[in-house]
């Protein structure tokens, strides 16, 4: 048995390990993320009162260790490991046939395909509980092997020594890999074939790795791995492009490449779970709206079976550091100071707050109250009536500027899109280059105000361009249109592709 043991654990142990580094790194960090612990007392007595609470506390407390993923994967592989080993050990009990022990595979492949699809660690103390259980079963009431007298394996115990003519049975080479390797091999691949295509798993690790993309700054990762054709076909990655096309100033030039067809492709409208919430409160931080940040952290824990989760936390502190909330920052740092794995992150965080103490910093101007719809846009979409209450407080946010504008290009309002655009894009983009969708959408607006260019000048080239692209369009050429015009806004609005 102990020989088997090792074999089979030496074949599990670096395999899963490297899977969970390999395929599902940002998964780990997302269980941590959503996970919460504290050691004040008041955490342990409210969440210990029933056994299932005591479990989930458990739970919480091994979670805090997935906030580095090669302790998270080693975590992982042991739940995984501790499962074989049971049932290898249940097996052995019951059976006592060699052969037979690659079985023990068979409950590991089907754990091992399941544990991307939860973010607590309850199902899998359930799973590592009810195994042990049938191995206690096994032990206590198992005396004899069942299948003993059928089995040429199966040698019992004797004190009597083996005569000189009695061999051991042997097999050969083949048959030892059969049991010891390639039918542990193949259920184990079963198994991460399974949690690769699962579509829950995939969409989540898809995600999982925009969110740390996301709070690492690295958008040009973002957009190497969201192109315009994937873009197309998945609207949560989208989001992330768009994202990252606001961050590296390209919105105005790339939008529609991506599939933008309304202001809705922004943010996440309807979606009231963690994906949606964190990513728009990304939108906002971006933005500059450290206000909105902060409420949609409120909301994320209330999503949280916990109260609190250590991403709104840490979310919440850093945003109040930023506004200049030293009250609140220090509120929020010493809750995550009650935590286990957090010395290092705390440091700087405690030295920004003694900073802001010594030297207090005005709050920045909240965002009016000034109703929208004197503007025009009442009944609109969301994000455009946002974002013209945020320009009046934050008028030379060029982000907010860019939000604004493309999204009234997206619902092809170049009406309003011209007025907003005289409105700020001085203050906005003093110093900057008039992005390209910019400039088509002026030519555009020249037919309603004919003053515009003496306020914006657009470059002759792209004048004759469209010369070009209207004249293809009034003969019905649509599709030499779009050719002349390729990615343009005008190839968007008037040929419904930007292609």
């Amino acid at each position: 048995m102990k020989k088997i043991l090792l074999i089979q654990s030496l074949l599990l142990i670096p395999v899963v390990f490297v899977f969970w580094i390999v395929a599902y790194p940002e998964t780990l960090q997302w269980m941590e993320e959503y996970s919460f612990f504290s050691t004040l007392p008041d955490f342990t007595h409210l969440q210990v009162r029933l056994p299932g609470d005591a479990l989930r506390y458990v739970g919480a407390f091994v979670l805090q260790f997935y906030r580095w993923t090669w302790v998270a994967a080693a975590l992982q592989t042991l739940f995984a490991w501790t499962v074989m080993a049971l049932a290898s050990y249940t097996l052995w009990r019951v059976l006592r046939i060699e052969k037979v022990m690659w079985a023990a595979y068979i409950p590991t492949a089907i754990f091992v395909s399941r544990q991307c699809l939860y973010r607590d660690l309850e199902w899998s103390f359930v799973w590592v509980i009810v195994m042990a259980l049938v191995a206690i079963a096994a032990r206590l009431f198992v005396r004899r092997p069942v299948l003993a007298k059928y089995s040429d394996d199966y040698q019992p115990n004797t004190s009597q020594k083996k005569g000189k003519n009695e061999v051991k049975p042997k097999r050969s080479r083949f048959a030892m890999a059969l049991i010891y390797v390639i039918l542990p091999i193949v259920l184990l691949g079963a198994g991460f074939y399974v949690s690769l295509n699962d579509m829950d798993c995939a969409f989540r690790g898809r995600i999982h790795k925009m969110e740390h993309l996301a709070e690492e700054q690295k958008w040009e990762e973002i957009l190497e791995f969201v192109t315009p054709e994937v873009a197309l076909n998945d609207d949560a990655l989208k989001r992330y492009a768009i994202l990252a096309l606001l961050e590296t100033d390209m919105l105005a030039n790339r939008a529609f490449e991506y599939g933008v067809t309304t202001p809705d492709d922004f943010y996440f409208m309807d979606r009231d779970e963690f994906v949606g919430i964190y990513y728009n409160s990304l939108l906002y931080k971006s933005m500059g709206v450290d206000d909105e940040v902060i409420h949609l952290m409120y909301l994320l824990n209330e999503h949280s079976r916990l109260g609190f989760s250590f991403r709104s936390l840490r979310t919440m502190a850093d945003a109040y550091l930023r506004i200049g909330d030293a009250l609140l920052a220090e509120k929020y740092l010493t809750i995550l100071s009650h935590t286990t794995c957090h010395g290092a992150w705390l440091k700087p965080r405690w030295e920004k707050l003694a900073a802001l103490k010594a030297n207090p910093v005005p709050r920045p101007t909240e965002p009016s109250d000034v109703a929208v719809g004197a503007h025009g846009l009442q009944g609109q979409v969301q994000l455009l009536n946002e974002s013209l209450r945020l320009l009046e407080a934050f008028p030379t946010n060029k982000k907010i500027v860019d939000v604004l504008l493309c999204g009234l290009l997206a619902i092809c309002d170049v009406e309003n899109f011209g007025k907003y655009f005289d409105k700020y894009a001085p203050q906005a983009y003093a110093g900057h280059k008039m992005p390209l969708y910019y400039e088509e959408a002026l030519i555009l607006y020249s037919y309603i105000d004919r003053t515009i260019y003496e306020r914006f000048p657009v470059r002759q080239a792209r004048l004759n361009d469209f010369q070009r692209f209207s004249q293809y369009m009034n003969s019905g050429q649509k599709s030499m249109a779009r050719q002349s015009a390729p990615r343009s806004f005008w190839a968007y609005m008037y040929c419904s592709t930007p292609y």
